[in-house]
């Protein structure tokens, strides 16, 4: 497969994609083959999601990462096609509990093979994400990628799934549920590959400190995205989440400024989109509450930037610079 096809934007438009091409390639080889070495019962579902991959921002994360002070391990790639997989494992599960058609324009796993497969493939995926990481034999990066990682993605998704409706909820509440649903994958990435590069324990905390920022900015856009831009970019309705019961930060934000009776609240309460959906995405518009949301992801891309203090300059600290503006521009 053509890596540059995998992307929405090609490679030769987003400058911290070129440093990482060579090895998103073995990256996206590995995860071939593991299609090809699957069971035959979940090939083609496997392969299809895969197939429905994004950017890849996690490996190239991981890749970059473990160059900061040299050469790039040859077990980086093992870590890369991991995060990969694991990222792809919880799409797989979210659009199960979310039951969602499609994702990125294109039919859910789910949709096709049904639930109960697709929460197997899933599964399958975990367990073939922990395996390419413990290949890289480093005890380090096993017990963080492994058990920390898949326990906080856990933690994140059910927090979400418990707070449904919930219009009581802070922005605190949404942070926390945020690292932990998506921050965590970009902190394991950025840690795991750190970790492999035998960087010093203070240039993993910075670079620790780089994941988590970014990862916080990437969801909170993610999720005015959901707001103010079209089916066809996002490749979901705009207001998913508020229809679902998903309060993000735009519908907090919002929840903040008025008064208790505004629709949202209505929403929560009642559970009757038809009626209160429309007036609810009004509300939040009407409170001009996406620019400040924006404010929020912007103070977390700076962080990462200065997070950026105690690694040396070269292409790979310059590319890690241009993966914060790529987050901030990205409309989809």
């Amino acid at each position: 497969m053509n890596i540059s096809l995998e992307y929405d934007l090609t490679i030769e438009n987003v400058s911290f994609y070129r440093i990482v091409t060579e090895e998103l390639g073995l990256v996206e080889k590995k995860l071939q083959e593991a299609v090809g070495q699957a069971p035959e019962s979940i090939r083609k579902p496997f392969s299809h999601a895969v197939k429905s991959s994004g950017k890849k921002l996690r490996p190239a994360l991981s890749i970059l990462s473990s160059r900061i002070t040299s050469e790039r391990p040859d077990s980086a790639i093992l870590v890369g096609t991991g995060v990969e997989m694991l990222h792809l494992a919880t799409l797989i599960h979210d659009d199960v509990v979310d039951e969602a058609d499609t994702r990125r324009g294109e039919a859910t796993v789910s949709n096709i093979w049904g639930p109960e497969i697709a929460v197997l493939v899933g599964d399958y995926l975990f367990a073939s994400a922990a395996t390419y990481v413990c290949e890289t034999g480093d005890l380090r990066v096993i017990r963080r990628f492994v058990a920390k990682t898949i326990m906080e993605l856990a933690t994140g998704e059910l927090t979400e799934r418990m707070d449904l409706y919930n219009s009581s909820q802070t922005r605190d509440q949404y942070f926390l549920r945020v690292y932990n649903k998506t921050a965590s994958l970009f902190v394991a990435a950025a840690e795991c590959g750190a970790l492999l590069s035998q960087a010093s324990g203070d240039q993993i905390n910075c670079i620790k400190e780089y994941g988590i920022n970014i990862g916080m900015a990437f969801q909170i856009i993610d999720d005015i995205l959901d707001f103010e831009a079209y089916s066809i970019d996002i490749g979901k309705p705009v207001g998913n989440d508020l229809s679902q019961g998903v309060l993000t930060l735009p519908s907090i934000l919002a929840l903040e400024r008025s008064s208790p009776n505004n629709p949202i609240v209505k929403l929560c309460e009642t559970r009757n989109k038809d009626k209160y959906l429309d007036d609810a995405l009004k509300c939040i518009i009407d409170l001009k509450v996406i620019p400040d949301a924006y404010d929020i992801a912007k103070d977390h891309l700076d962080k990462a930037k200065n997070s950026l203090y105690l690694i040396n300059e070269s292409p790979v600290k310059s590319a890690l610079l241009d993966l914060t503006d790529y987050i901030m521009e990205r409309d989809k």
